[in-house]
């Protein structure tokens, strides 16, 4: 609605203002009014949608408070997806793999691998993109975790180093890593 795109700017700078003040539990009651706020907004208003939830995902995250934080990203990209965003570019790629690191931080290894292999084209379409780097650092991390736990999503495993280190004795691994 046309009150709800005028209280738009004005909560996102007040939440951002009360964050750099330290007054977190301000902040959080003015990113909750923001939330119900940006669930109104247009298309146009996509990017101040994604970057005012940003801002709270990263003081959730600050804070240690990642089931919060993995919730705020997960808000996040499927806002993007209901206000229409392109899901061919960077910047769904990059939501995909924020909403995938953060489902790793609350131990959905599934969620965040099915959110990794979607995201996997975009980046792979983008080799010479920042985009690319971080992708291959989220899917290091995933796989790494994938190693820990011994399994993981096949389409992102590379069966050629991980086959090597997985038939290994567990104190074997650790003299291949090391």
């Amino acid at each position: 609605s046309q009150k709800d795109n005028l209280l738009l700017f004005p909560l996102l700078s007040l939440g951002e203002l009360k964050l750099r003040e330290g007054d977190y539990f301000k902040a959080d009651d003015i990113f909750s009014e923001l939330t119900n706020v940006l669930a109104t907004c247009s298309k146009q208003d996509l990017t101040y949608l994604i970057n005012s939830q940003l801002l709270f995902a990263d003081r959730l995250l600050r804070v240690g408070d990642y089931r919060r934080f993995q919730a705020v990203c997960s808000n996040i990209l499927n806002l993007y997806i209901e206000k229409g965003g392109n899901q061919k570019s960077k910047t769904y790629a990059s939501l995909l793999m924020t909403a995938s690191l953060s489902n790793l931080l609350i131990d959905n290894f599934d969620s965040a691998g099915r959110l990794l292999v979607k995201a996997t084209s975009i980046a792979e379409r983008n080799e010479g993109h920042p985009i690319y780097i971080n992708y291959l650092y989220a899917k290091a991390h995933y796989c790494f975790l994938a190693w820990q736990k011994g399994g993981g999503n096949e389409e992102l495993l590379d069966k050629s180093i991980f086959d090597r280190i997985m038939g290994k004795k567990i104190d074997e691994r650790e003299d291949y890593l090391n």
